[in-house]
């Protein structure tokens, strides 16, 4: 088990290695992190020197097209907006870019070196956006496909419970998913999966299945009604009403095999929400019991 930054960093030990399969959770986090990673921030406030030569490659072309005083402005720190440099103005530049880079810290610096690492031979092919604190360069396209592990010798499994549609998969990974496994009705379609053992071949009883897997493990247990509670009740009960804040406080912090109960009680429960964030989310399970 890795992170996103770890595997995706221009330097990445996974790169050197064989890898057969990944399973890619919260896969709808990717985009953001793969372009992070494929991004060369030269920051005014680091990079000063590097910054100034570079900005000062496109004044010739912004006077050109009447914005010196627009451009000027923002390279002296008075303006909040953002100037794309065509494609053309790159390549002009480009030997003059390159060895701005190349004489700064840029390609050894721990802020720069890894997305460095992914872009140094291909800056003329990227976007670079300037603004009054930093230069951001960055390919139009996350290029995922220069990554081995999106090889076609690579198995690879994306999960996610958000994801709103399929083009921000395409833009992060790629490619369109050779199969999907997603509810067949829009109710909470994209927000969960449920799984029923009771549906599964040998299993008569998905509750009994469901508690000795549960068992050595901290979890909290989601269920439609008190009278359901009951079924539970040789693992958990749920707090009175007048503690239930201060249950899930516990829970929190508990580091065994707890289990807390609640029942009709689900707002709150979703990542996004502070009351549960973080307790569960890498720690423990959440077992939402419908029946």
């Amino acid at each position: 088990m890795t992170t996103y930054q770890a595997l995706f960093n221009g330097k990445s030990i996974f790169a050197r290695r064989d890898i057969a399969a990944i399973v890619f959770d919260d896969a709808h986090a990717a985009e953001h992190l793969l372009r992070d990673h494929f991004s060369v921030r030269i920051t005014k406030e680091v990079f000063d020197k590097t910054y100034t030569s570079i900005a000062s490659e496109f004044a010739g072309y912004f006077h050109e097209i009447g914005l010196t005083s627009s451009y000027q402005e923002l390279l002296a720190g008075r303006s909040n907006r953002l100037f794309l440099i065509p494609p053309f103005e790159i390549k002009k530049s480009f030997e003059a870019i390159l060895k701005s880079i190349r004489e700064s810290d840029i390609p050894s610096n721990d802020t720069t070196v890894f997305a460095w690492e992914h872009l140094k031979d291909r800056i003329d092919l990227c976007a670079f956006v300037i603004s009054a604190s930093e230069i951001t360069i960055s390919p139009p396209f996350v290029p995922a496909g220069t990554l081995s592990y999106f090889g076609n010798t690579v198995r690879r499994v994306y999960l996610s419970a958000t994801l709103s549609a399929l083009d921000v998969f395409v833009r992060t990974f790629g490619r369109l998913p050779s199969f999907e496994i997603k509810p067949e009705t829009t109710a909470g379609e994209c927000e969960r999966m449920i799984l029923i053992p009771a549906h599964m071949p040998g299993v008569s009883n998905d509750v009994e299945v469901a508690k000795e897997i549960i068992r050595p493990h901290k979890v909290l247990i989601l269920v439609p009604s008190y009278a359901r509670a009951a079924e539970w009740s040789d693992l958990a009960l749920p707090p009175p009403k007048e503690q239930t804040t201060g249950a899930i406080e516990s829970f929190k912090s508990a580091s065994g095999p707890e289990k807390l109960l609640l029942s009709s009680r689900y707002d709150g429960m979703d990542r996004r929400e502070p009351t549960l964030r973080g307790h569960y989310e890498g720690h423990a399970t959440l077992l939402c019991a419908t029946r």
